[in-house]
C-alpha cells in the first residue's frame, strides 16, 4: 500500500474532488479498525521470554539477532534501497514532469498513477512466473532501469511507460525477499527482525527525500534519477550473477 496508495490517490484527483478522498480515507480507517477488531485474540499461547525483558534490552538483542543472519541482512539492505529511490522520486516527479518535460497537471497525475497501476499487473504476473532467484533479482535490476531511462526521456507517454514498467517487475523483488525473510527468520524471533527490517527500510526513505531535495550536489533531476536507479541495478547485476550458485527452488514455499 505504500507502493500505490500515493499514484491511486493521484488518479482518484482527476475523477473526484479533494474532499471526497479525504472522506474515502476516514472510511478506510474505520473499515480497517473493524477488520482488525474481528481478529480472536488468545492468551493460551506461551508468551516468548523476551518480550518481558526493557525494551531497550530488547531492541538490542534484536539487532545482534538480526545480524546473525547475513541473508536476511542482505535483501533488508537492498529494500532500503528501493525505498531510497522512491523518497527520492517523491522529491523528483513534479519537477521533471512538469518542469523537464512540460507537462500539464494531468500528465502527472497520470505518470504517479502509472506505477501502482503496474504494481497490481505485476503481482498477477508474479503468479505466473517461477519463484527463483533469478527471477527476485531480475524484477530488482527491471525496476532500476525503471528508473535510470527516465534520465533519457523526452516525452511525457515514455515516462509513463517507463513508471508502469518500474510497477510491474518490482514486485517480482519485493513480495519474494519478504516471503524470503518470513521464511528464513526464526519463529521466537520473527516479531523482533521484522521490527529490525521496518526500521532499516523506512529511515532510508527520508534520506532519499533528502538526497534528491539537497542544493549542494548540484545535480540535475535526470541525474538523481540515473543515480539513484544504478544504486539498485548494480547491487542487482551482482547477486543476479551470484544467484546461479544457489539451488533453484520455488522461493515462495514453505520451508520443509
Amino acid at each position: 500500500m505504500s507502493f500505490i496508495a500515493p499514484g491511486a490517490t493521484s488518479l482518484l484527483l482527476l475523477v473526484s474532488p479533494i474532499h471526497f478522498i479525504y472522506g474515502f480515507s476516514s472510511v478506510m480507517f474505520l473499515v480497517s479498525f473493524l477488520a482488525l477488531s474481528r481478529i480472536p485474540q488468545s492468551s493460551k499461547k506461551k508468551v516468548a521470554t523476551w518480550t518481558k525483558k526493557f525494551w531497550w534490552a530488547e531492541m538490542k538483542e534484536g539487532y545482534r539477532t538480526f545480524f546473525k543472519y547475513p541473508n536476511l541482512f542482505r535483501l533488508t539492505i537492498l529494500s532500503s534501497t528501493v525505498q531510497f529511490a522512491v523518497g527520492a522520486t517523491m522529491v523528483l516527479s513534479i519537477p521533471f514532469i512538469r518542469g523537464d518535460l512540460n507537462g500539464h497537471s494531468w500528465e502527472y497525475a497520470i505518470f504517479s498513477g502509472s506505477f501502482p497501476v503496474g504494481y497490481a499487473v505485476g503481482m498477477v504476473l508474479l503468479t505466473k512466473l517461477p519463484k527463483t532467484y533469478q527471477t527476485m533479482y531480475l524484477g530488482l535490476i527491471g525496476g532500476g532501469l525503471s528508473f535510470v531511462l527516465l534520465f533519457f526521456v523526452n516525452s511525457v507517454p515514455i515516462a509513463w511507460v517507463c513508471e508502469l514498467f518500474g510497477g510491474m517487475v518490482f514486485p517480482l523483488f519485493n513480495a519474494q525477499s519478504a516471503a524470503i525473510f518470513q521464511r528464513e527468520a526464526p519463529r521466537d524471533r520473527l516479531t523482533q527482525l521484522s521490527a529490525v527490517r521496518l526500521l532499516f527500510i523506512r529511515v532510508t526513505m527520508p534520506l532519499g527525500i533528502l538526497f534528491a531535495s539537497s542544493t549542494f550536489l548540484d545535480l540535475s533531476t535526470r541525474q538523481i534519477y540515473a543515480i539513484v536507479g544504478m544504486l539498485i541495478v548494480l547491487p542487482g547485476l551482482f547477486h543476479l550473477l551470484a544467484s546461479f550458485s544457489q539451488p533453484n527452488k520455488d522461493l515462495l514455499t514453505n520451508k520443509k
